[in-house]
């Protein structure tokens, strides 16, 4: 690997659009099952509102009379009800406990999961969506889940997803970034979660050899201004470029920072913008140990 220094005036023939303001992240929301995997996405909203300020909204999703209703099914068993109020209360208190404002709610829908989620995103203008990871790594589309999938294909939002037993206390961040406007996104929310965990952040771009000289210029360019455009709003940042796979070098940058969050786009530079995740951040997020941040 080779460390690259951030570069004053980078001369690239890429297009560079501008790096806009930091995001916000004032309001959370988090949907969760009662299960083990949603658990660690409540703990890290709640630890990301601590530090933030920021509100929760946590929603324990049921199935209506339509999809995923046993036939004849009139309404919801009340032991469900009350094992999910529960749930809930138990999340608010803990919230109480630690100042932080938060709302929950048992929705009952007839829609797929993914889309009441993404509506209720929409309603409450939600800054983050945090879901759970679930399961063991491989096979990426199965162990992600299609709920997961298609909220960070549709959300307008950026998408927090956990794995469970894992903190994201700002030890170190690793940025994925390609000089896509996808890039872009993770850039500046990359920004706003260095600033409220504190964190060192470390820009990476990843070439191969059969990757032009233009092309590998252009992945320096990209990693050095991302950690220029950090290191401007007062937060450490390093630049590498690393050779190999994107999805292999993210991770490998990752382990050796020891950092407990990594951020990316949605999408790759490269990536069809008609699929609903690109596959570099679908694998990333299928093999990651520590939460992966997809920016939209």
């Amino acid at each position: 690997c080779a460390k690259i220094r951030p570069l004053t005036a980078p001369t690239t023939r890429m297009a560079m659009p501008a790096l806009g303001n930091l995001p916000r992240l004032e309001r959370l929301l988090v949907a969760s099952d009662g299960s083990e995997y949603s658990a660690a996405a409540i703990h890290a909203a709640l630890s990301m509102a601590r530090r933030s300020q920021a509100r929760v909204r946590v929603i324990h999703l049921l199935p209506g009379r339509g999809i995923g209703s046993a036939p004849g099914t009139t309404e919801i068993p009340s032991s469900l009800l009350e094992q999910a109020r529960d749930h809930l209360d138990e999340i608010e208190r803990e919230a109480g406990a630690a100042g932080i404002a938060c709302t929950t709610e048992v929705v009952e829908t007839n829609l797929h999961f993914y889309q009441e989620i993404v509506q209720q995103a929409d309603q409450m203008q939600a800054d983050l969506i945090i879901m759970g990871r679930r399961g063991p790594r491989g096979m990426a589309r199965v162990r992600l889940g299609e709920t997961t999938a298609k909220v960070i294909g549709h959300a307008h939002c950026s998408v927090l997803v956990v794995p469970r037993n894992t903190e994201t206390n700002g030890r170190h961040l690793v940025l994925a970034t390609d000089g896509s406007r996808y890039a872009e996104a993770a850039t500046t929310m990359a920004a706003t979660f260095a600033k409220i965990l504190q964190a060192p952040v470390t820009a990476v771009s990843a070439i191969l050899p059969s990757h032009s000289p233009q092309r590998q210029e252009e992945a320096a360019a990209a990693a050095s201004r991302a950690a220029s455009f950090l290191t401007e709003h007062g937060i450490p940042a390093e630049s590498e470029v690393l050779h190999g796979r994107a999805d292999e070098m993210i991770l490998q940058s990752a382990a050796s920072h020891g950092a407990d969050l990594i951020v990316i786009g949605s999408h790759g530079r490269t990536g069809l913008q008609r699929a609903l995740l690109g596959s570099v951040s679908e694998r990333v997020i299928d093999a990651a140990s520590t939460p992966v941040l997809v920016a939209k």
